[in-house]
């Protein structure tokens, strides 16, 4: 209960600016990528009577009641969080003049790429799983025909397929590695 009554300045202050401009305005400052206190700074939340945390309380709950249209609001932003990371990295077509600043400005593009990858994960994430349904035997067969080891046939080439048996030869000169004639064979 104290917890409402602590940012009951905040949400009256949200209600009003939301009564004034309208809830789209609110979701447009969350499809621009802006963060919860931006928002908050940007509707004139702060200063209010109330703290920033108590601010970023009241925009929270009121976002939460319309959880399609934030979560929608937020998948949207994802494409405005990559833009501004990529403007970052670009540094106004300047490169960086120490490593410290190379890796200021590595950082701050990529925490936006995560926000993104949380926000829109069916575009921006970096994983993406494949299924992939394939024998050792066939992936064998798959390399030895891309290094030109074994020829490609396709299924509509005519190639006739034979038939093979196995003859197991038990007798003495067979373990022997003997042929018919008495000679050793070469095993490979």
């Amino acid at each position: 209960m104290a917890k409402t009554e602590l940012t009951a300045p905040a949400a009256i202050e949200l209600e009003r600016v939301v009564e004034q401009a309208g809830e789209a305005a609110v979701f447009r400052l969350v499809e621009a990528g802006m963060t919860l206190n931006g928002i908050c700074e940007h509707l004139g939340l702060v200063g209010t009577g109330a703290s920033r945390e108590q601010a970023r309380q009241a925009l929270i709950r009121w976002l939460n009641k319309r959880p399609e249209d934030y979560e929608e609001a937020k998948r949207v932003s994802a494409l405005a969080l990559v833009e501004q990371g990529g403007a970052i990295l670009d540094n106004d077509g300047k490169p960086p003049e120490t490593a410290a600043e190379a890796r200021w400005l590595s950082d701050r593009a990529g925490w936006r790429r995560w926000l993104a990858e949380t926000r829109d994960p069916d575009q921006f994430s970096k994983s993406a799983d494949v299924e992939v349904n394939m024998t050792l035997g066939e992936a064998h067969l798959q390399a030895l025909i891309k290094h030109g080891s074994m020829p490609r046939y396709d299924d509509d080439d005519d190639v006739e397929a034979i038939e093979a048996e196995i003859i197991e030869d038990d007798s003495e000169t067979a373990r022997r590695g003997e042929n018919d004639d008495g000679e050793q064979q070469q095993r490979p």
